[in-house]
């Protein structure tokens, strides 16, 4: 099956780079023109009309599309042309399960008021009229209305009550920026538990990604998923960052040198579908105890199933048997500890140790990069890897590193003092820039001191002494505080 593309439509191409690779941009000027469509509406061409009728055809095949972006570009669309023939085309056009999302100027903002360009104002009651209107069989559904606000009104807006701060929104001009509108299109046949939709990360086509529909099973990431097409966007840029840069340190294409990946609490695959569509010629191998979460994660990487290796058990210190806490409202917080949020089932998995699984292994060739997140059982993962480091193990790590958890789980984290000595160099991810920056165990030690009787978390990266992280990514790495 061919890549999916993704569509960028905007005004014009004036200010467009040349399009990555699986992205094509569209642009109104250019649309208008290839279709001889005129720019003046024979009804009055007021700002606030929506009448037209004339034709507009896309430059698409049939279901081609995952992915559209519609850029401050709805409200440039002549008042001759009628929204419903562009929604119909981008019907046409779109695979079952596509992904809008459209971002439009506010009308009382003024580079909406003040931009000619600008002929009709787009609203999210006019969208969900324009999308009633063309809907075929529950083809549209409407996901999510994201308000944008200017920065400078933040700190006024934010402490009103919920009636003040509806009346400011709604009257005052300048304070919305934009608005965003996500909508799944043509969505013919939900499935009563669960969401089919396309993740939509820049540098990888489109690829299918299943979650739960009910968000009271997994309220983090399978509505972020969906209303976004992303995961945890600063980790995920940064693993794709890291695959790049590994095989440039390799001096070997990606079929010279496969990449290894591991996804240590593998949840509903998104680290895993992300590298195996991300690099056509990577092996992945993923554990994951929840059955529920399994079933996904098998789902989301069927289409490489040749390149996936998939486990559903726990890793831990011990081989044998163990009770598993389902958490109530968060399944990828699932773990071998009831938490103080509530349990919503117990059920028995497997529990294996990576010294057992990999005894015969080549363990300094065995996996490049690794991913984990076990909800504070890395002590015990480490505890029963500790053979497989000592023979040479040493992929690059991202952990989560969450004090609130391994105290639960009984750890003091200390581990991260076993990782020191295995030769690894720790380095904290900012969650909100993606910046780096180099701190040691008695530093993380800090944090898990500090952090104790919270909740907060931080993600970080274990690098193994034979790469140098800054030349790896190209980037500067900064000191870390423990503040």
């Amino acid at each position: 099956m061919a890549n999916l593309l993704k569509v960028v439509l905007v005004p014009d191409n004036n200010n467009q780079t040349t399009a990555p690779a699986g992205v094509k941009y569209l642009s109104i000027k250019d649309l208008i023109k290839s279709n001889d469509v005129g720019t003046k509406s024979n009804d009055v061409g007021t700002k606030s009309n929506d009448a037209g009728a004339a034709h507009l055809s896309l430059p698409l095949a049939d279901r081609s599309v995952a992915i559209w972006h519609c850029n401050l570009s709805l409200e440039t669309l002549p008042q001759s042309v009628a929204l419903t023939e562009l929604f119909t085309e981008i019907a046409r056009a779109s695979v079952d399960n596509a992904r809008l999302v459209i971002t439009a100027r506010h009308p009382f903002h003024d580079s909406f008021v003040d931009d000619e360009s600008c002929v009709r104002p787009i609203t999210i009651n006019k969208l969900k009229a324009i999308l009633a209107q063309t809907n075929e069989q529950g083809a549209w559904w409407y996901l999510l209305n994201q308000l944008v606000l200017e920065p400078e009104f933040l700190p006024e807006l934010k402490n009103l009550e919920s009636k003040q701060l509806i009346f400011e929104l709604r009257t005052r001009r300048n304070v919305i920026k934009h608005s965003r509108l996500g909508v799944m299109v043509k969505n013919h046949n939900p499935e009563p538990q669960f969401i089919s939709c396309y993740a939509d990360v820049a540098g990888v086509p489109p690829f299918p990604f299943t979650v739960y529909r009910d968000w009271q099973q997994d309220k983090y990431l399978s509505p972020e998923i969906v209303m976004t097409g992303q995961w945890e966007p600063q980790e995920t840029h940064l693993l794709l960052n890291l695959m790049r840069g590994l095989q440039q340190h390799w001096g070997a294409s990606e079929a010279e040198r496969p990449l290894k990946f591991f996804n240590v609490g593998g949840n509903l695959g998104w680290y895993c579908a992300l590298v195996l569509n991300a690099n056509e010629h990577s092996q992945v191998t993923a554990f994951e105890p929840v059955k529920s979460n399994f079933s996904l994660l098998e789902r989301n990487v069927a289409p490489h199933a040749d390149r996936a290796h998939l486990n559903n058990f726990a890793l831990s210190d011990t081989t044998g048997e163990a009770n598993f806490f389902i958490e109530k409202g968060n399944f990828g917080g699932s773990s071998l500890v009831a938490r103080e949020s509530g349990t919503l089932s117990q059920v028995t998995v497997p529990l294996h140790t990576f010294d057992e699984l990999y005894a015969e292994a080549d363990a300094p060739n065995l996996c490049d990069l690794m991913v984990m997140d076990i909800e504070g059982a890395e002590h015990k993962f480490f505890n029963g890897a500790r053979n497989l480091f000592e023979r040479g193990f040493s992929p690059i790590m991202m952990l989560e590193y969450n004090p609130g958890m391994l105290k639960l789980q009984g750890s003091d984290g200390t581990f991260v003092n076993d990782l020191a000595h295995w030769g690894y160099q720790f380095y904290v991810i900012n969650r909100q820039s993606g910046t780096l920056s180099l701190i040691d165990a008695a530093g993380l030690l800090q944090h898990f001191a500090r952090l104790f009787d919270t909740e907060a978390y931080l993600n970080y990266l274990a690098v193994p002494a034979k790469y140098d992280l800054a030349h790896l990514l190209q980037v500067k790495v900064q000191p870390a505080s423990t503040h």
